[in-house]
């Protein structure tokens, strides 16, 4: 019967619900760090790509363990497996199963597959035995980095879909405007590089490549605009303090953000 239904979807979802909570991670104060200051504290800097990554249960809680292919190393050595790739773990993410189960904790780097990004982490610490006064298990193993400052020390690498050109930026969920709906920039940029639909009718072919053409200009032109706003609110403000000459500039270009941290590099 549908009541019978219903009590059940409550008794689920009141479960879910009740698993999540126990899942929540210990509150955690993380002073705000300057980019000077992330290039410091790192062991290792390093372009990557994701390769996978696979949540699990484990000492009551949700881990999710990611494996990254080093792309361009520009402080530190990244600790590689045997297949060349990286591998770190984080607390939160989601199960997959007939009742799909997550839990966000505060600062995750939740990098997406096949994504490209722009770390700065630290050397493997032991996990803290004791949280307010109660002995614990620890959730992620000793042996992995750990990502500096949280999400702080964690980037995105995104490529203009028409000039190519790679620029880096914390803003993952940013709007694109001009758009008949909310769109954020993840999927503006995962419609501006899908591939052609397959199609019969050559005229439909052509129709379609010059639709999806003409949206990646407009997400360039978004881009570029971004990218140049920015730049002159930083010039600005290096005018009125020129300590402000190190911070990081949202949507600069992967070049400069290296020659940026070689530049900091060489002041340490």
């Amino acid at each position: 019967p549908r009541i019978n239904r219903i009590r059940r979807a409550a008794v689920i979802g009141c479960g879910a619900l009740w698993l999540g909570l126990s899942l929540s991670a210990p509150a955690q104060v993380v002073k705000p760090l300057s980019f000077e200051e992330l290039v410091a504290k790192s062991d290792q800097i390093y372009t990557a790509t994701c390769v996978s990554r696979k949540a699990e249960f484990r000492n009551g809680h949700i881990v999710t363990t990611y494996k990254l292919q080093p792309v361009d190393v520009w402080k530190g050595d990244p600790k590689r497996d045997k297949s060349g790739e990286v591998e770190f773990e984080e607390q939160g993410g989601a199960l997959e199963g007939a009742v799909p189960l997550a839990t966000y904790v505060p600062g995750m780097a939740d990098i997406g597959k096949s994504e490209e990004v722009l770390l700065f982490t630290q050397n493997p610490q032991p996990p803290a035995r004791e949280i307010q006064g109660v002995e614990h298990k620890a959730a992620l193993r000793a042996d992995t980095p750990r990502i500096t400052g949280f999400s702080q020390g964690r980037f995105s690498i995104i490529r203009n879909p028409v000039t190519g050109e790679k620029l880096v930026t914390r803003v993952r969920q940013g709007i694109m405007p001009d758009q008949p709906e909310n769109v954020s920039l993840r999927q503006a940029l995962a419609r501006a590089n899908a591939p052609d639909r397959a199609t019969t009718a050559p005229q439909d072919r052509a129709r379609a490549r010059a639709a999806r053409q003409d949206y990646q200009r407009k997400v360039a032109r978004h881009l570029a605009d971004v990218k140049e706003q920015n730049l002159l609110a930083h010039e600005a403000r290096v005018a009125k303090d020129p300590k402000a000459k190190n911070e990081f500039v949202e949507f600069s270009n992967l070049e400069a953000v290296r020659d940026q941290v070689a530049r900091l590099l060489r002041k340490q």
